[in-house]
């Protein structure tokens, strides 16, 4: 979103209006210099832009439909589409809180961005819908797994691209932004350059909470994780130094103690020196307890999707490390046992949806 108050508009030709902004700014949001682009102007004088739907076809003229970079231009469309959309209406939103807007002008504001850019996001979803169908991977997997629309598929396939690029599960985990390196989960870290594909692991994320929305055999996967991370939540001494204590939670004998935020910490710290104490006992938040347990369920469901994808193109498939070695308190899942799975929950919610209906009164 654009600040109007900082950026030059002036009349062009034909009633065009020229917008100047930031360089930085076009390349973040893929367009260029020239670009037609639709712009929506809230109360406050912010400008919601979104490319013009021509040239989204004019980047999608020259890419067969089926390739991944097609899917890969569609699904970012869409996804910076829809941001834009949430962006401007939490500000209309947070207009009315601060009585700027009455509740009127807000529903006329959010009535005028849903035919403007839910009639684009419809298109695009149209139009991803329509690409898929010939894909066997689509047709195979994603298909038949709750939580995974034409949308999330066709990001999935299209920042992948081919799946013989990844020799073993554990590359396309690092690649996405899931691996593990020295014990630790992958994480930005500052003055350091990410070796994954940023994208990929949003639409890692996306996928997670899609899962825990829309109920599946992958939320249940995603409950039973977050059971075992609340079972592993235990406290443990750590040293007296920031770094080490933001953003976790004091633990306590008697039940939940203070997140340590940022403000919180050094009058922990000092409390703790003049105690005469060199450690405090820490445990990980609920939220930290439960991204861990989303965190595995993407990983089992890119695993999944590996071993799916290679097993269609014909390609080796190695068996998981814990097949080969055993691990205690590890179940090995296949592809074909979760779309039996899947199945049977819709088998299972299709039948409760008919008794449901049977048990209601006929109408006189």
């Amino acid at each position: 979103m654009l600040d109007l108050k900082t950026h030059e508009l002036r009349p062009g030709d034909r009633g065009a209006v020229t917008l100047t902004i930031p360089a930085r700014w076009l390349k973040r949001n893929d367009l260029a210099a020239g670009d037609p682009i639709h712009m929506f102007e809230d109360a406050d004088g912010w400008l919601t832009v979104i490319p013009d739907t021509d040239v989204l076809a004019g980047k999608l003229k020259d890419i067969p439909p089926t390739s991944p970079e097609y899917m890969t231009i569609l699904s970012r469309t869409f996804y910076a589409i829809q941001k834009q959309r949430i962006e401007a209406g939490n500000r209309i939103a947070m207009n009315v809180r601060d009585q700027r807007l009455t509740e009127d002008e807000a529903a006329l504001l959010n009535a005028h961005l849903k035919v403007g850019l839910h009639a684009i996001e419809k298109n695009v979803k149209r139009d991803m819908s329509r690409v898929l169908e010939p894909i066997p991977i689509y047709r195979e997997w994603f298909s038949k797994i709750r939580g995974v629309g034409p949308l999330l598929a066709g990001a999935i396939i299209g920042e992948i691209g081919t799946i013989d690029r990844f020799e073993h599960i554990s590359n396309l985990w690092s690649w996405a932004g899931f691996g593990i390196h020295d014990g630790v989960a992958d994480r930005r870290r500052a003055g350091e350059k990410s070796h994954w594909n940023p994208v990929m692991k949003n639409i890692g994320w996306k996928t997670g909470k899609s899962f825990i929305k829309l109920g599946g055999y992958f939320r249940m996967a995603y409950e039973q994780f977050k059971l075992e991370e609340v079972a592993k939540n235990k406290p443990w001494a750590a040293p007296l130094e920031a770094s080490e204590l933001a953003g976790y939670r004091l633990w306590l004998p008697a039940g939940d103690g203070t997140i340590l935020t940022k403000d919180v910490v050094p009058g922990i710290i000092k409390a703790a020196k003049k105690a005469g104490n060199t450690t405090i006992r820490i445990c990980r938040t609920d939220g930290h307890v439960d991204n861990r347990a989303n965190r595995r369920n993407i990983k089992l469901f890119l695993g999944l999707t590996w071993m799916k994808w290679r097993e269609l193109e014909g390609l080796s498939v190695s068996a998981p490390y814990i097949a080969e070695h055993g691990l205690a308190g590890h179940t090995i899942v296949y592809p074909a046992e979760v779309v039996t799975a899947e199945e049977a929950l819709q088998a299972e919610k299709a039948a409760e949806k008919a008794r449901k209906k049977a048990e209601e009164p006929l109408e006189q």
